[in-house]
């Protein structure tokens, strides 16, 4: 059986929905009740789509690749996005990787990319500030200080 990107979809959904279940499994009763109602679901519809796509699969013999080189370039960047925002928080990790997604692979010149980094930094203080609730600070500054 060859992989292919249905297959890598759903494999990856698949995981989505059970980190989503083990991790609902360590809160509290009523805090688990949302994850649990979303991911038990979740869980049992993408291992059936999973099952579906690998028997399709092997009855298929010409798969297209699993993703070109475009669409790995795009998944890392969202995963790069991702955790930079983990680590360094919206107000800092959104502007600084939206500058350099910028700058790097839409190939914007400098200034357009800063301006762009400096206008979400704008958005991300000003949310923060009008909405009076703190964003996610990013484990770095957790951990750091």
């Amino acid at each position: 059986m060859k992989m292919n990107g249905r297959i890598v979809t759903s494999l990856v959904m698949t995981l989505v929905f059970t980190l989503f279940v083990i991790q609902a499994l360590s809160f509290r009763h009523e805090a688990a009740v949302m994850p649990l109602l979303v991911g038990l679901p979740g869980l049992v519809l993408s291992l059936v789509q999973l099952f579906i796509e690998m028997r399709a699969s092997a009855a298929r013999a010409d798969d297209p690749p699993v993703a070109s080189t475009r669409e790995v370039t795009i998944m890392l960047w969202i995963t790069g996005f991702t955790l930079g925002v983990i680590g360094f928080g919206f107000v800092l990790g959104a502007p600084l990787l939206l500058a350099a997604y910028l700058y790097f692979v839409a190939a914007e010149r400098l200034p357009v990319a800063a301006l762009g980094g400096l206008l979400c930094l704008a958005v991300m203080a000003g949310l923060e500030r009008l909405l009076n609730i703190p964003l996610f600070e990013g484990l770095a500054f957790h951990y750091l200080f």
